[in-house]
């Protein structure tokens, strides 16, 4: 469950940096770069997340992947509610609560067999 946990956690990471790949540089909707600011922003709140996901997935903590469930919610919440391609930010949210979830019943599987 350990190894599941990381690998889900993974590819929200990647799935989170493609979405903003694409809405910042090959964004499908619009010939117009979205913006130095827009990009910026959606750097904070997708990018760099992604990034320390895809960095920290080996440790498999829980707290990191509790930060990237709240971290990411807005900014996913907002894609997801748009029509199009971006509503897939909506998936990496859930896969990052899907990763906290296998994470905390591993640990709570890990935790009883311990203490007997």
């Amino acid at each position: 469950m350990k190894e599941i946990s990381r690998v889900v956690g993974f590819i929200a990471g990647l799935i989170s940096m493609i979405i903003w790949g694409m809405f910042t540089f090959f964004n499908p909707y619009s010939s117009d770069f979205v913006g130095i600011g827009t990009a910026l922003l959606t750097f904070f709140l997708l990018a760099l997340l992604a990034l320390f996901i895809i960095i920290f997935i080996r440790v498999s903590n829980q707290f990191i992947m509790l930060i990237a469930v709240i971290w990411s919610l807005p900014c996913s919440l907002y894609f997801a509610l748009t029509p199009g391609f971006f509503a897939i930010a909506g998936l990496a949210w859930l896969l990052y609560l899907i990763s906290l979830i296998l994470m905390t019943l591993h640990k709570k599987k890990y935790n009883s067999v311990n203490s007997i």
